[in-house]
């Protein structure tokens, strides 16, 4: 049964977890723009700062899906 201490739970849960929905798919375009600078630019600095923050960015990003993942599994 739903009471009502319940349901305010499951409304926290569903907007946090449309939060993080949000935040990976920013991030996601963030690497999808830093990739593509990473390609087309010609100086060697500005490509290796892109590289390693896109890096980073995609590591942040896989740490979130797969914490995603454990909460589900764990349910």
């Amino acid at each position: 049964m739903l009471d009502e201490n319940n349901y305010c739970n499951v409304r926290k849960v569903v907007s946090q977890l449309k939060k993080v929905i949000i935040v990976i798919i920013l991030f996601g375009l963030i690497v999808i723009v830093q990739s593509v600078q990473v390609i087309y630019t010609t100086h060697t600095f500005i490509r290796v700062m892109n590289l390693i923050s896109t890096i980073f960015i995609s590591v942040a990003i896989g740490a979130f899906i797969r914490v995603m993942f454990i909460l589900k599994k764990s349910k």
